[in-house]
């Protein structure tokens, strides 16, 4: 079987040499709200900038496209945080770019060519307006909900026992957005079984770890209850098809990571880990 990153890097290859062959155009072109963001492969010395379009159309053109343009541009680092600096979100762009509206990648992709300027189109900055009105729902037992754009998610805080924690539902392969609601209810129905499940997969899987690699220089070896006392519940996210994760601060047990313990509704606890 490839591996993922080769087969990632293989779909990259093969749009790029698309991107030769594809002729130059000028766009208008609404930034969405997380920016440019950047990224490099492993053994490569050029970074990628990118960012999404929400809403853009050829300048020869009067409708916008409804499908979300990712533009990029290999950089080096220092052009990459000029990129990020010079490109502001919620703004309208005039760009030469290289368009392909079919690839194996989502959504239409562009090679920028030149950032031509800001754009003053007022069918552009009324959407920009439109993007950042709060989008906000209410339910009785799990709080007021906000749209946060950057991620795609609704959040709310909200109580997990008697914790007061964040819960994130995810909107990832859904068009609505109440999905994840529904799976959070059924996972706050049975609190208290989660709970005790969550806290004893997590001292089963890393408690041995802690003890083996993560001891400071002298530390003795953490026992279970020490282990339990020190993990607190932050957040959960929930996920349109019932998978769930649990962030717990560390209590640093190690070093200032996350214990993110994973699972699903069907399934159980599958996965415990540390990232960060």
């Amino acid at each position: 079987m490839m591996d993922l990153f080769e087969e990632a890097k293989k779909r990259l290859s093969k749009l790029m040499e698309t991107f030769k062959h594809t002729n130059s155009k000028e766009i208008l072109g609404l930034v969405g709200s997380t920016g440019a963001g950047g990224s490099k492969s492993q053994g490569e010395s050029q970074w990628t900038v990118n960012f999404s379009l929400e809403n853009w159309r050829y300048l020869e053109e009067s409708n916008l496209k409804d499908i979300k343009l990712t533009v990029r541009k290999e950089v080096s680092e220092q052009q990459l945080g000029e990129y990020q600096k010079e490109i502001d979100i919620y703004t309208p762009y005039r760009l030469k770019v290289k368009v392909v509206e079919s690839s194996d990648f989502a959504g239409a992709q562009a090679y920028l060519e030149k950032i031509v300027g800001k754009s003053d189109d007022r069918e552009l900055l009324a959407l920009a307006a439109e993007l950042q009105k709060p989008v906000t729902f209410e339910d009785e037992l799990l709080g007021k909900f906000t749209l946060d754009r950057k991620v795609d998610w609704f959040e709310s805080e909200t109580k997990w026992g008697r914790d007061k924690i964040c819960l994130s539902l995810s909107t990832d392969d859904c068009t609505d957005e109440k999905a994840s609601l529904e799976m959070a209810k059924k996972l706050w129905q049975d609190q208290e079984s989660w709970s005790q499940k969550v806290v004893e997969f997590a001292v089963e899987e890393l408690l041995e770890l802690k003890n083996d690699s993560w001891l400071e220089e002298d530390e003795p070896e953490v026992t279970k209850d020490q282990f339990i006392e020190k993990m607190k519940l932050e957040s959960i996210t929930v996920y349109p098809d019932g998978e769930f994760e649990f962030w717990h601060h560390d209590g640093d047990l190690f070093w200032g990571h996350s214990i993110q313990i994973s699972g699903s509704l069907s399934e159980g606890l599958t996965n415990a880990d540390i990232p960060g």
